[in-house]
Protein backbone atom coordinates (compact mmCIF):
# COMPACT_ATOMS: atom_id res chain seq x y z
CA UNK A 1 0.00 0.00 0.00
CA UNK A 2 1.08 3.56 -0.64
CA UNK A 3 2.11 6.21 1.86
CA UNK A 4 -0.66 7.99 3.75
CA UNK A 5 0.60 11.12 2.00
CA UNK A 6 -1.04 9.72 -1.15
CA UNK A 7 -4.36 9.27 0.65
CA UNK A 8 -4.64 12.59 2.45
CA UNK A 9 -4.16 15.52 0.07
CA UNK A 10 -4.93 19.23 0.40
CA UNK A 11 -6.45 20.96 -2.61
CA UNK A 12 -9.33 22.83 -4.23
CA UNK A 13 -12.92 21.52 -4.16
CA UNK A 14 -15.44 20.47 -5.14
CA UNK A 15 -14.08 17.14 -6.45
CA UNK A 16 -10.87 15.22 -5.96
CA UNK A 17 -11.32 13.67 -9.42
CA UNK A 18 -12.59 16.78 -11.21
CA UNK A 19 -10.58 19.61 -9.62
CA UNK A 20 -7.73 18.42 -7.37
CA UNK A 21 -6.49 15.71 -9.75
CA UNK A 22 -7.01 18.00 -12.74
CA UNK A 23 -4.91 20.71 -11.10
CA UNK A 24 -2.15 18.17 -10.46
CA UNK A 25 -2.42 16.83 -14.03
CA UNK A 26 -2.08 20.30 -15.54
CA UNK A 27 0.89 21.04 -13.29
CA UNK A 28 2.46 17.75 -14.38
CA UNK A 29 2.08 18.64 -18.06
CA UNK A 30 3.41 22.16 -17.52
CA UNK A 31 6.46 20.79 -15.72
CA UNK A 32 7.30 18.84 -18.88
CA UNK A 33 6.29 21.39 -21.51
CA UNK A 34 6.29 24.81 -19.84
CA UNK A 35 6.37 27.15 -22.82
CA UNK A 36 3.61 27.19 -25.39
CA UNK A 37 1.38 29.89 -26.84
CA UNK A 38 -1.75 27.71 -26.65
CA UNK A 39 -2.53 24.45 -24.84
CA UNK A 40 -5.50 22.28 -25.72
CA UNK A 41 -7.27 20.19 -23.08
CA UNK A 42 -9.96 17.69 -24.12
CA UNK A 43 -12.25 16.24 -21.45
CA UNK A 44 -14.01 12.89 -21.92
CA UNK A 45 -16.68 10.89 -20.13
CA UNK A 46 -17.60 12.05 -16.64
CA UNK A 47 -15.08 14.89 -16.81
CA UNK A 48 -16.85 16.25 -19.87
CA UNK A 49 -20.43 15.71 -18.73
CA UNK A 50 -20.02 17.20 -15.25
CA UNK A 51 -16.89 19.30 -15.75
CA UNK A 52 -18.51 22.72 -15.65
CA UNK A 53 -20.58 21.86 -12.61
CA UNK A 54 -17.45 20.65 -10.87
CA UNK A 55 -15.47 23.78 -11.89
CA UNK A 56 -13.06 21.64 -13.91
CA UNK A 57 -12.76 24.31 -16.59
CA UNK A 58 -11.99 26.99 -14.01
CA UNK A 59 -9.22 25.00 -12.35
CA UNK A 60 -7.68 24.26 -15.77
CA UNK A 61 -7.69 27.94 -16.72
CA UNK A 62 -6.29 28.96 -13.34
CA UNK A 63 -3.49 26.38 -13.44
CA UNK A 64 -2.38 27.25 -16.98
CA UNK A 65 -2.59 31.01 -16.41
CA UNK A 66 -1.03 33.20 -17.78
CA UNK A 67 -0.69 30.86 -20.77
CA UNK A 68 -3.77 30.45 -22.96
CA UNK A 69 -5.70 27.20 -22.92
CA UNK A 70 -8.52 25.87 -25.10
CA UNK A 71 -10.90 23.45 -23.36
CA UNK A 72 -12.95 20.94 -25.37
CA UNK A 73 -15.88 19.02 -23.84
CA UNK A 74 -16.07 15.80 -25.86
CA UNK A 75 -19.09 13.47 -26.00
CA UNK A 76 -16.77 10.50 -26.52
CA UNK A 77 -16.36 7.92 -23.74
CA UNK A 78 -12.91 6.42 -23.24
CA UNK A 79 -11.75 3.29 -21.46
CA UNK A 80 -11.77 5.15 -18.13
CA UNK A 81 -14.63 7.52 -17.12
CA UNK A 82 -12.33 10.36 -16.04
CA UNK A 83 -10.03 10.73 -19.07
CA UNK A 84 -8.47 13.87 -20.52
CA UNK A 85 -5.82 14.69 -23.07
CA UNK A 86 -3.48 17.67 -23.07
CA UNK A 87 -1.36 18.81 -25.99
CA UNK A 88 0.78 21.75 -27.02
CA UNK A 89 0.21 20.53 -30.60
CA UNK A 90 3.46 18.54 -30.44
CA UNK A 91 3.38 16.49 -27.23
CA UNK A 92 -0.05 14.87 -26.66
CA UNK A 93 -0.52 13.04 -23.37
CA UNK A 94 -3.54 11.12 -22.08
CA UNK A 95 -4.28 11.21 -18.35
CA UNK A 96 -6.68 9.26 -16.12
CA UNK A 97 -8.05 10.78 -12.93
CA UNK A 98 -8.32 7.71 -10.69
CA UNK A 99 -9.90 9.02 -7.49
CA UNK A 100 -8.78 10.84 -4.36
CA UNK A 101 -6.73 13.33 -6.37
CA UNK A 102 -4.53 10.61 -7.88
CA UNK A 103 -3.89 10.22 -11.60
CA UNK A 104 -2.12 8.04 -14.13
CA UNK A 105 -0.53 8.78 -17.49
CA UNK A 106 -1.40 6.45 -20.37
CA UNK A 107 1.63 4.34 -21.22
CA UNK A 108 3.40 5.33 -18.00
CA UNK A 109 1.02 4.15 -15.31
CA UNK A 110 0.76 5.75 -11.90
CA UNK A 111 2.80 8.87 -11.21
CA UNK A 112 3.46 7.50 -7.71
CA UNK A 113 5.49 4.41 -6.90
CA UNK A 114 5.50 4.66 -3.16
CA UNK A 115 4.58 1.21 -1.87
CA UNK A 116 5.63 1.50 1.74
CA UNK A 117 3.22 -0.99 3.37
CA UNK A 118 3.81 -4.61 2.27
CA UNK A 119 0.53 -5.77 3.84
CA UNK A 120 -2.60 -5.23 1.77
CA UNK A 121 -5.32 -6.92 3.87
CA UNK A 122 -6.54 -6.10 7.38
CA UNK A 123 -6.06 -9.73 8.48
CA UNK A 124 -2.40 -9.52 7.48
CA UNK A 125 -2.00 -6.32 9.47
CA UNK A 126 -3.72 -7.76 12.54
CA UNK A 127 -1.51 -10.87 12.51
CA UNK A 128 1.65 -8.76 12.26
CA UNK A 129 0.47 -6.41 15.03
CA UNK A 130 -0.28 -9.37 17.28
CA UNK A 131 3.19 -10.81 16.68
CA UNK A 132 4.88 -7.45 17.35
CA UNK A 133 2.49 -6.35 20.13
CA UNK A 134 1.68 -3.19 18.15
CA UNK A 135 -1.42 -1.08 17.97
CA UNK A 136 -2.32 0.35 14.56
CA UNK A 137 -0.45 3.60 15.22
CA UNK A 138 2.74 1.65 15.90
CA UNK A 139 2.11 -0.29 12.71
CA UNK A 140 1.97 2.96 10.71
CA UNK A 141 5.06 4.41 12.40
CA UNK A 142 7.06 1.26 11.69
CA UNK A 143 6.79 1.98 7.97
CA UNK A 144 6.43 5.76 8.06
CA UNK A 145 8.32 7.02 11.13
CA UNK A 146 8.00 10.68 10.10
CA UNK A 147 4.37 10.65 8.97
CA UNK A 148 2.92 12.34 12.07
CA UNK A 149 4.34 15.74 11.05
CA UNK A 150 2.52 15.45 7.72
CA UNK A 151 -0.68 14.28 9.39
CA UNK A 152 -0.53 17.23 11.78
CA UNK A 153 -0.58 19.54 8.77
CA UNK A 154 -3.52 17.59 7.35
CA UNK A 155 -5.50 17.78 10.60
CA UNK A 156 -4.86 21.51 10.97
CA UNK A 157 -6.22 22.05 7.44
CA UNK A 158 -9.29 19.94 8.23
CA UNK A 159 -10.01 22.13 11.25
CA UNK A 160 -9.29 25.35 9.35
CA UNK A 161 -11.76 24.29 6.67
CA UNK A 162 -14.47 23.56 9.23
CA UNK A 163 -13.88 26.86 11.02
CA UNK A 164 -14.19 28.80 7.79
CA UNK A 165 -17.31 26.88 6.79
CA UNK A 166 -19.03 27.58 10.12
CA UNK A 167 -18.42 31.32 9.76
CA UNK A 168 -19.41 31.67 6.10
CA UNK A 169 -23.01 32.38 5.10
CA UNK A 170 -24.85 32.88 1.82
CA UNK A 171 -25.48 30.69 -1.19
CA UNK A 172 -23.31 27.97 -2.65
CA UNK A 173 -22.20 28.35 -6.28
CA UNK A 174 -24.50 26.99 -8.96
CA UNK A 175 -28.00 27.39 -10.33
CA UNK A 176 -29.74 25.59 -7.46
CA UNK A 177 -29.14 28.51 -5.07
CA UNK A 178 -28.53 26.27 -2.06
CA UNK A 179 -28.05 28.14 1.21
CA UNK A 180 -25.20 27.28 3.55
CA UNK A 181 -26.60 25.86 6.80
CA UNK A 182 -23.59 24.70 8.85
CA UNK A 183 -23.52 27.89 10.94
CA UNK A 184 -27.23 27.60 11.74
CA UNK A 185 -26.86 23.95 12.74
CA UNK A 186 -23.96 24.87 15.00
CA UNK A 187 -25.98 27.59 16.75
CA UNK A 188 -28.85 25.13 17.25
CA UNK A 189 -26.46 22.58 18.69
CA UNK A 190 -24.97 24.98 21.23
CA UNK A 191 -28.36 25.65 22.86
CA UNK A 192 -29.62 22.05 22.76
CA UNK A 193 -29.77 20.50 26.24
CA UNK A 194 -30.21 16.89 25.11
CA UNK A 195 -26.69 15.33 25.05
CA UNK A 196 -27.41 12.94 22.18
CA UNK A 197 -29.18 15.53 20.04
CA UNK A 198 -26.43 18.05 20.77
CA UNK A 199 -23.77 15.57 19.68
CA UNK A 200 -25.58 14.70 16.44
CA UNK A 201 -26.17 18.36 15.61
CA UNK A 202 -22.56 19.26 16.38
CA UNK A 203 -21.08 16.53 14.19
CA UNK A 204 -23.60 17.33 11.44
CA UNK A 205 -22.71 21.03 11.58
CA UNK A 206 -19.01 20.26 11.30
CA UNK A 207 -19.58 17.85 8.41
CA UNK A 208 -21.73 20.40 6.60
CA UNK A 209 -19.10 23.09 7.17
CA UNK A 210 -16.40 21.03 5.47
CA UNK A 211 -18.69 19.87 2.67
CA UNK A 212 -19.98 23.39 2.00
CA UNK A 213 -16.43 24.71 1.75
CA UNK A 214 -15.74 21.91 -0.71
CA UNK A 215 -18.85 22.73 -2.75
CA UNK A 216 -17.73 26.36 -2.91
CA UNK A 217 -14.34 25.38 -4.35
CA UNK A 218 -12.50 26.06 -1.10
CA UNK A 219 -9.39 24.37 0.25
CA UNK A 220 -10.19 20.96 1.68
CA UNK A 221 -8.64 17.57 2.45
CA UNK A 222 -9.31 14.28 0.68
CA UNK A 223 -10.71 11.97 3.36
CA UNK A 224 -10.43 9.84 1.30
CA UNK A 225 -11.90 12.07 -1.44
CA UNK A 226 -13.19 15.62 -1.59
CA UNK A 227 -16.72 14.37 -2.21
CA UNK A 228 -16.57 12.68 1.20
CA UNK A 229 -14.54 15.36 2.97
CA UNK A 230 -17.08 16.01 5.73
CA UNK A 231 -17.26 12.75 7.69
CA UNK A 232 -13.83 12.11 9.19
CA UNK A 233 -12.93 15.78 9.86
CA UNK A 234 -16.30 16.29 11.62
CA UNK A 235 -15.71 13.39 14.02
CA UNK A 236 -12.18 14.53 14.84
CA UNK A 237 -13.24 18.16 15.25
CA UNK A 238 -16.05 17.11 17.62
CA UNK A 239 -13.55 15.30 19.82
CA UNK A 240 -11.26 18.31 19.69
CA UNK A 241 -13.92 20.88 20.57
CA UNK A 242 -16.36 18.97 22.78
CA UNK A 243 -14.32 16.16 24.32
CA UNK A 244 -11.07 18.13 24.58
CA UNK A 245 -9.10 15.19 23.21
CA UNK A 246 -5.37 16.01 22.96
CA UNK A 247 -4.42 17.14 19.46
CA UNK A 248 -1.57 14.63 19.34
CA UNK A 249 -4.03 11.78 19.91
CA UNK A 250 -6.26 13.03 17.10
CA UNK A 251 -3.26 13.07 14.76
CA UNK A 252 -2.63 9.41 15.61
CA UNK A 253 -6.32 8.65 15.05
CA UNK A 254 -5.88 10.12 11.58
CA UNK A 255 -3.10 7.59 10.99
CA UNK A 256 -5.38 4.72 12.04
CA UNK A 257 -8.15 6.01 9.77
CA UNK A 258 -5.64 6.13 6.92
CA UNK A 259 -4.99 2.39 7.16
CA UNK A 260 -8.70 1.67 6.64
CA UNK A 261 -8.77 4.04 3.68
CA UNK A 262 -5.62 2.54 2.20
CA UNK A 263 -6.99 -1.00 2.39
CA UNK A 264 -10.14 -0.02 0.49
CA UNK A 265 -8.17 2.05 -2.00
CA UNK A 266 -5.83 -0.91 -2.64
CA UNK A 267 -8.38 -3.73 -2.87
CA UNK A 268 -11.42 -1.93 -4.31
CA UNK A 269 -11.72 1.78 -5.15
CA UNK A 270 -12.37 5.14 -3.50
CA UNK A 271 -13.35 6.69 -6.85
CA UNK A 272 -16.99 7.72 -7.15
CA UNK A 273 -16.74 7.55 -10.93
CA UNK A 274 -15.65 3.92 -10.75
CA UNK A 275 -17.48 2.62 -7.68
CA UNK A 276 -20.33 5.01 -7.03
CA UNK A 277 -20.79 7.41 -4.15
CA UNK A 278 -20.50 4.63 -1.56
CA UNK A 279 -16.91 4.09 -2.68
CA UNK A 280 -16.28 7.56 -1.28
CA UNK A 281 -18.74 8.03 1.59
CA UNK A 282 -18.66 4.38 2.66
CA UNK A 283 -14.89 4.52 2.93
CA UNK A 284 -15.10 7.81 4.83
CA UNK A 285 -17.45 6.19 7.37
CA UNK A 286 -15.10 3.22 7.79
CA UNK A 287 -12.17 5.59 8.30
CA UNK A 288 -14.09 7.66 10.85
CA UNK A 289 -15.11 4.49 12.71
CA UNK A 290 -11.48 3.37 12.84
CA UNK A 291 -10.37 6.75 14.17
CA UNK A 292 -13.17 6.75 16.72
CA UNK A 293 -12.24 3.25 17.87
CA UNK A 294 -8.67 4.35 18.49
CA UNK A 295 -9.72 7.50 20.37
CA UNK A 296 -12.01 5.43 22.60
CA UNK A 297 -9.25 2.95 23.41
CA UNK A 298 -10.52 -0.10 21.52
CA UNK A 299 -8.06 -2.84 20.65
CA UNK A 300 -7.03 -3.70 17.09
CA UNK A 301 -9.65 -6.42 16.54
CA UNK A 302 -12.44 -4.24 17.92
Amino acid sequence: MESLEQLYRIGPGPSSSHTLAIKRICECYLSRYPKCELYEVTLYGSLSLTGKGHMTDKVIEKTFYPQKVKIIFSDVWKEQPNTLTITDSVHPLTFYSTGGGAFEIKGEGSTVNNKVYPETKMNEILVLCQEKHWDLVQYVLNYEPDILDYLETILKQMFTTINKGLKTTGLLPGRLKIERISGKLYEEAKVNNDPNERMILMVSAFAYASSEENAAGGTVVTAPTLGSCGVLPAVLYYYDQEQKTPFEKLVKALAVAGIFGNIIKTNATISGAQGGCQAEIGTACAMAAGALGYIEGLNNHQ
